[in-house]
């Protein structure tokens, strides 16, 4: 009987250390206990939101990060959340050639919702909080990226303290309170520590095969495209020689998936 007890609390600890693990991201940009901490965005009752900027090679940890779709981004905790429940809650992101954002003013480049739910209620103990994405965002390490969190309104004194590393230049900026968000006239070189899941995309499969239906002016031409889940633009090239010369769309023009 102690045998079996002891093989019961096994399996409890090594369930419970793997869903601690399961919640590491693969590259983040900082993961230590060190940082400064910020109540921004999650703590602030009224609501704040926050936008953070990440220069190219930020996410080296541990490999440089590289180009693909982000799956889920994670921000690393100082305190645990404890049934915190956020209203309006937003991840958007965006990407720029900026190695700066501007004091007391929003990134207004492009940028997609990439997470939203109108209420949420968060239980994460210290460590990595992770946002499975709604919509995977394609990414690119050879530019920054700009991450925006908010939500307008969050239970007081449940923890959600966020972890950040004093860089330089203007690295974030936040709203003044909650919503709707003005720009607060302040901004700083917080660099919030920050991790990413990313799924590699490969480049489509492309195989020509022999042409059918051919006359002394037509010709049915004739391929297989494996998208690899990134849609893809299908087209022929043609003509009497090598050099071919001509174009024609493929039936379907565009196609997706696997």
């Amino acid at each position: 009987m102690k045998y079996l007890f002891s093989c019961i609390a096994i399996l409890v600890f090594i369930a419970g250390l793997n869903e601690k693990l399961a919640a590491q991201p693969q590259y983040y940009n900082y993961n230590n206990t060190g940082g400064t901490t910020s109540a921004f965005p999650f703590v602030m009752p009224d609501g704040r939101m926050v936008q953070s900027l990440h220069l190219p090679g930020s996410f080296s940890n541990p490999a440089p990060a590289p180009g693909g779709q982000i799956t889920s981004v994670f921000v690393q905790l100082s305190e645990p959340m404890n049934n915190k429940t956020l209203t309006e809650m937003f991840v958007k992101m965006g990407q720029t050639t900026l190695t700066n954002l501007t004091t007391g003013v929003f990134y207004s480049g492009p940028m997609t919702t990439v997470y939203y739910r109108a209420s949420v209620t968060i239980t994460n103990p210290i460590g990595w909080l992770e946002f499975i994405l709604d919509t995977p965002f394609q990414y690119d390490p050879t530019q920054s990226i700009v991450i925006e969190m908010s939500q307008c309104s969050s239970t007081f004194n449940t923890g959600g303290n966020t972890l950040n590393t004093i860089t330089s230049g203007v690295q974030r900026v936040w709203s003044e309170g909650g919503c709707p968000f003005v720009p607060w006239i302040n901004s700083n070189a917080y660099t919030t520590h920050t991790g990413f899941n990313i799924q590699v995309t490969q480049p489509p499969a492309v195989v020509t095969t022999a042409a059918t239906a051919v006359t002394g002016t037509t010709a049915t031409l004739n391929g297989t495209v494996n998208a690899n889940s990134t849609p893809t633009t299908v087209s022929f090239e043609y003509g009497l020689t090598t050099a071919y010369g001509s174009t024609v769309a493929g039936v379907p023009a565009t196609v997706s998936g696997n």
